[in-house]
């Protein structure tokens, strides 16, 4: 089964007249939910002899709405089969995705020598050979990720290529390195952090090795497997990563360059995760200056910088001009991308904090509303960007006086940090830990009061009246360092 396009003209994902595909008329469609077929779409594929079968897969293919179904939002590649059409010396079959992983040859029928005959001419695709395969997998991969963002439909082509590669040409091969810093950069958005941390630390000793420490390849993977030590918790090892990378781009490009503006914004998050908040904000600013000179006050890359800016506004308590920021940011976002981009849904993450912070805690609740449909959509429901938002749902109904539902969302995002190796994990346990206190007298009335109130004392209950800690901001994403790499600058908690 499996939704197929057929070859014409290129849209991307968004295009409105492709709308119909996840509406239902009689009841429209919020922003970030899915059409009410979706849940029996993937039950039937789970029950299909061939899952998820592609006929045909080709740049159209990437481009469509079924892309980002099968492989954005339904996200078991172990449901996706492939047909490989006949070649010279072999007949046409249907295969796993991950037969594809494990066998070069196999992907060298399907990727070069097949793809040649179905694959639009303007990707040159009549090179043969494992060179010509290679560069295939990784045209795919720039091509799902040039449509609507969505990482995880781009994951499966980056890890295609990535295997491909390092058994064809080797670990140290030059060919192999950028595909692997490329890997690193979608294991980072899609939550994988101890993964991207695992591959980063190889190849950064690999390319240290051949190119030297101060090489200006080895600064793209400084600042990735900066931001993936950022997402376990490992701040001063992020912050020194960056710093690094940092001096090597100033090197090669001046300091006013994009580029430097990118590490500049990751930069600002490692200080702002070590509370260093004076600090982060004058690195914000002068990224966003940067930014603002290059693109334009009106560019999505400059919102980007400017929700990251408002971060450090709201950790210095400036929670009008977050709010400010926050809003113009907004208005950029949804301008460009809609209002059912992930991008969106991290200013929405923060705006609804900010407006929490200013005691406004019904609109903070409904913004977070708005923002977990849309995270839950693009990232999955046990990621940890959508633990975030999760989190500070709960905080919203706590505020709101709804502690059972606030406990129930703070119990949701404990989980789900455990699971990834969230720093956040700590704090959202001490969160429960406080709430369970504060629903003893009536769920425990037989509790005795010594031991309610040395639980209080162990637990540090804020005073009342004083709104409990919420995880750090949302992060912009942004591009990073050089390969075409898009790269959170880190993902993020307020």
């Amino acid at each position: 089964m499996g939704l197929h396009i057929k070859e014409g003209q290129e849209m991307r994902r968004w295009n409105p007249i492709f709308s119909d595909l996840d509406q239902d008329l009689d009841q429209p469609r919020q922003p970030g939910e899915y059409p009410p077929w979706f849940k029996h779409y993937k039950e039937a594929a789970k029950k299909t002899k061939h899952g998820l079968l592609i006929l045909q897969l080709t740049d159209s293919y990437l481009k469509s709405k079924a892309c980002l179904w099968e492989f954005g939002y339904v996200r078991k590649p172990e449901l996706v089969h492939v047909y490989v059409p006949s070649g010279d010396k072999s007949p046409g079959r249907i295969v796993k995705w991950e037969e594809l992983m494990e066998d070069a040859e196999l992907c060298k029928q399907l990727f070069g020598e097949a793809l040649g005959r179905t694959f639009q001419a303007n990707l040159d695709a009549e090179d043969p050979t494992m060179q010509g395969t290679f560069t295939q997998l990784e045209k795919m991969a720039e091509t799902a990720e040039e449509q609507e963002h969505q990482a995880w439909c781009e994951l499966p082509f980056r890890q295609l290529a990535y295997n491909f590669a390092a058994n064809t040409f080797g670990e140290e091969s030059v060919t192999t390195m950028p595909s692997a810093d490329n890997l690193i950069a979608v294991f980072n958005q899609t939550g994988f952090a101890a993964k991207a941390e695992q591959i980063g630390k190889d190849l950064l000793e690999r390319k240290e090795n051949q190119f030297g420490k101060d090489h200006f390849f080895v600064a793209t993977t400084l600042a990735l497997l900066g931001s993936a030590h950022g997402d376990l918790g490992n701040y001063s090892q992020q912050k020194d990563l960056l710093e690094r990378a940092l001096r090597i781009l100033e090197q090669r490009y001046g300091k006013d360059h994009p580029e430097v503006a990118l590490t500049l914004a990751s930069l600002g998050n490692a200080h702002g995760d070590l509370g260093n908040y004076s600090q982060q904000k004058d690195l914000f600013e002068r990224a966003l200056r940067i930014k603002e000179q290059h693109y334009g006050k009106e560019h999505p890359e400059v919102a980007k910088t400017l929700t990251n800016l408002s971060n450090a506004h709201g950790y210095l308590g400036y929670y009008s001009q977050q709010k400010d920021l926050l809003e113009h940011a907004l208005r950029i976002k949804e301008q460009h991308y809609g209002k059912e981009h992930p991008e969106v849904a991290v200013t929405l993450t923060n705006l609804g904090n900010a407006h929490g912070s200013l005691g406004d805690y019904s609109q903070q609740k409904d913004l977070l509303e708005r923002a977990l449909r849309i995270k839950e959509q693009h990232f999955g429901k046990e990621h940890p960007e959508v633990a975030i938002t999760v989190y500070n749902l709960g905080e919203a109904h706590d505020d709101l006086g709804d502690l059972r539902r606030a406990k129930e969302l703070v119990e949701r995002a404990f989980k789900i940090f455990v699971h990834h190796g969230s720093p956040y994990a700590e704090r959202a346990q001490r969160r429960l830990a406080q709430m369970e206190v504060k629903m003893m007298p009536s769920v425990r009335p037989s509790v005795p009061r010594g031991f309610v109130e040395a639980v209080r004392r162990s637990t540090q209950e804020p005073q009342p009246g004083k709104r409990a800690e919420s995880l750090r901001q949302g992060r912009s994403q942004t591009g990073q360092a050089t390969l075409k790499c898009e790269q959170p600058e880190t993902g993020g908690i307020y």
